[in-house]
């Protein structure tokens, strides 16, 4: 048998172990300590979880390095709890192979998709918005393609808002809307996001993973609401001083 098969393989097999009792207990733990401080701003929650999701990647190369992967033991620890048959962990590997081309296929197809989307959207005029702060700029536009506001384009962001919806938004929600996709451009959201949907390629059998991508996505939005009711407060005061 190939020994760099067999090699890839254990890592493999070895990550798979670590994401079922490793990842678990990390994800449970974290959120555990969370729910003990309701009060947590979610600016902060999303970073303790994105830290989380990091150690969680990191894990089962820790692992297979220090020779201490669980079910990949086989070859590196004479009293491993558990061994696994080289054919069964080239069994999962195939499985873990076949899992990431097709999470790699559909993520391609997402992005080929939001770049259509992305050449399509019109452009509306909107200076105020033009640029922001780290200086990214920007641009809104509308399309009938959407059904709800968002942020595409790394590069030259856009953001695009449904075109039936901005006919019946008043001068206010609109600023509204525009500020809370403004605060993800200058959160950095749009490339964490990539990284994140590219872990989930190369771990597709990680549950816990999984489970802390989708708490990430709905932190990200929460945190950007509490900055844009930050700001729109701060303005008030301002304002009314």
């Amino acid at each position: 048998m190939n020994g760099i098969a067999v090699t890839i393989s254990h890592f493999a097999t070895g990550a798979l172990a670590a994401a079922l009792w490793q990842g678990l207990l990390l994800a449970a733990v974290v959120a555990l300590g969370l729910r003990l401080l309701p009060e947590t701003p979610a600016r902060v929650r999303f970073a303790i979880w994105f830290t989380t999701f990091g150690l969680m990647i990191a894990l089962p190369f820790t692992s297979f390095r220090t020779g201490h992967t669980g079910a990949a033991a086989v070859t590196a620890a004479p009293r491993a709890w558990l061994t696994i048959d080289d054919r069964w962990c080239l069994w999962i590997f195939g499985v873990w192979a076949a899992a990431s081309l097709v999470r790699a296929v559909l993520l391609g197809v997402a992005a080929y998709r939001v770049h259509s989307l992305w050449k399509r959207a019109r452009p509306v005029s909107l200076p105020r918005v033009e640029t922001l702060p780290g200086g990214r700029k920007l641009e809104l536009c509308v399309s009938d393609e959407l059904d709800r506001p968002t942020v595409i384009g790394f590069f030259s962001p856009r953001i695009v808002i449904p075109e039936w919806l901005l006919n019946r938004m008043s001068s206010d929600e609109l600023d509204q809307v525009v500020l809370h996709e403004s605060v993800h451009l200058s959160r950095r959201d749009d490339w964490l996001n990539l990284l994140q949907k590219i872990a989930l390629v190369l771990f597709p059998l990680n549950p816990a993973l999984a489970w802390i991508e989708r708490r990430l996505c709905l932190e990200r939005e929460l945190a950007c609401d509490e900055r844009v009711f930050g700001l729109r407060a701060l303005l008030w005061l301002t304002l009314n001083a």
